[in-house]
């Protein structure tokens, strides 16, 4: 699932190039997480697809928009609220009966995983509590607002994960949750801070001055273990 049908058609074919046999099963189905009609939209075409899911890796996210910008389908929440939490917790909501029954039928195999890709933004000194009645934060103004909203997003994806791991072991579900955090991975995603902060930021980022600074396919790494690793 991706927001650009151009991009994943490039991805895709550039891993079916890198596949032994070229024989990979890969599919795009167009979801934009700023608009809740996309979600659900790629869900039912999803289970059109498929009847069963391993995994679930959400990935997708912005950061740190200047203005408090709202998305733009008429949702009513700021786009970092809904593209780094809300869509991504429709769409494990959605998911969650094929997820279950998946686990249901894996029995003593590899578990169903369901990996959120946040930060380490979740826990710094400028992150503000969880606040569920006003998650625009419509009130954060200064410079800094726009990175406060960005932790705010981040916290509560974390958060979603550990509640779901703690209902699914009420339940004794074979669904294991993971939050995590990449790294410092060199990416476009401060691109849109036009801020001092914002470009000293990408700046560092650029330019190694960053400790312990990653490139794309170290940055997914993490991911990739959470996904695929042996628990054992």
């Amino acid at each position: 699932m991706a927001r650009s049908s151009q991009k994943a058609t490039q991805a895709i074919a550039l891993m079916k190039e890198s596949a032994p046999d070229k024989s990979l099963d890969l599919q795009f189905l167009q979801l934009d997480l700023q608009s809740f009609a996309s979600v659900v939209q790629a869900v039912e075409q999803f289970k059109v697809k498929e009847s069963n899911l391993d995994i679930l890796i959400n990935n997708a996210g912005v950061s740190c928009l200047f203005r408090q910008e709202q998305a733009p389908n008429g949702d009513g929440y700021e786009t970092q609220w809904q593209t780094n939490y809300l869509s991504p917790f429709l769409l494990i909501k959605l998911l969650l009966p094929t997820l279950s029954s998946t686990a249901a039928k894996k029995k003593t195999q590899s578990p169903v995983r369901i990996v959120n890709v946040s930060s380490d933004a979740a826990f710094v000194p400028i992150t503000p509590d969880l606040d569920l009645d006003n998650p625009n934060l419509e009130s954060t103004t200064g410079f800094l607002a726009a990175w406060k909203r960005y932790c705010h997003s981040k916290l509560a994806i974390v958060l979603l994960t550990h509640h779901l791991h703690n209902l699914f072991t009420r339940d004794a579900l074979a669904i294991k949750t993971y939050a995590l955090h990449p790294g410092f991975v060199e990416t476009k995603l401060q691109a849109l801070d036009p801020t001092l902060l914002g470009k000293i930021v990408k700046f560092s980022v650029k330019w190694g001055l960053v400790p312990g600074k990653l490139g794309r396919e170290d940055g997914a790494r993490t991911t990739l273990a959470c996904a695929t690793s042996n628990d054992e």
